[in-house]
């Protein structure tokens, strides 16, 4: 929602000179086709893609490009990893012992079944 001269007087500060001269350049001939009609030939079309590609190259930031990831170690201490394994095992040992008594009603029942 911006007008040409906004963007350009935003930019001032943050880009080249010479950047700034390729976009207003740019913007000049887009304003003039959007609100004259101006029609633009190939030649003109094709100079101002690669302004704009010109300008891009210049003004990317290449740490933002391929961001490195974060590997973050976290390392607990004795205290917290014993309680962790312990309650790991106590997981383990009711998963088991859950198991072996439905597998015991199963087996139980089974055989109710088929002993008649």
């Amino acid at each position: 929602e911006m007008t040409t001269d906004e963007i350009l007087a935003e930019m001032n500060d943050k880009i080249d000179p010479s950047d700034l001269l390729i976009l207003k350049s740019v913007f000049d001939t887009a304003d003039l086709a959007k609100f004259a009609k101006h029609e633009t030939s190939f030649y003109e079309r094709e100079s101002h893609i690669k302004k704009v590609l010109v300008f891009l190259s210049n003004t990317k930031d290449e740490s933002l490009e391929n961001p490195k990831p974060t590997i973050e170690i976290i390392v607990l201490n004795d205290g917290i990893q014993r309680r962790y394994r312990f309650f790991l095992a106590l997981g383990l040992l009711l998963s088991i012992l859950g198991s072996v008594i439905v597998l015991y009603y199963v087996l139980s029942q089974l055989v109710q079944v088929y002993s008649y």
